[in-house]
């Protein structure tokens, strides 16, 4: 994360602070509307001002709205055009880190397989979540994938070794 992207606010802040004031307004114009027809019920004119106040108030939140919601599909836009850097640098990552998992014999990956499981076993025992459950076992299959696919020279020489 780059400093310019801590120190200024995201555009959906930027968005949400001009929203407010609009709101303001409309509340302001609500309230001005219903105090004007409750102080001139018999007068079509306090009506008439009352429906101005909300359709001016109404017109204002629409154009906030509109600009929100560029707002919100030009970050959407510069979000969808980060993803697939973010899929390839997971990519990249999963194959090091399976390239070396597979670097280890199949007795630790599978101790360490075991354990995983384990662990996602005992959060789902203990209610902790299914997602907290799935989060233990994932590493189990991280490890089992780099048994599954390990290169036939690093099983024989591991045959060798032993």
């Amino acid at each position: 994360m780059t400093t310019q992207q801590i120190d200024h606010p995201t555009e959906a802040q930027a968005a949400a602070e001009e929203l407010a004031p609009a709101f303001a307004e409309l509340e302001g114009a609500a309230l001005d509307a219903i105090s004007t027809t409750a102080g001139d019920q018999a007068g079509a004119d306090g009506a008439d001002r009352a429906d101005a106040a909300v359709r001016g108030a109404i017109a204002g939140v629409a154009t906030v709205a509109r600009t929100s919601l560029r707002t919100v599909s030009h970050g959407a836009s510069k979000l969808a055009a980060r993803i697939p850097g973010t899929l390839n640098a997971a990519r990249a990552s999963m194959r090091w880190t399976v390239g070396a998992l597979q670097t280890l014999p199949d007795s630790t990956l599978r101790s360490l397989a075991a354990t995983s499981v384990g662990l996602g076993a005992g959060l789902s025992f203990t209610k902790a979540g299914r997602l907290a459950a799935v989060v233990g076992v994932v590493p189990a299959v991280v490890l089992e994938a780099a048994i599954a696919n390990r290169p036939p020279e690093t099983v024989i020489a591991e045959e060798a070794a032993e």
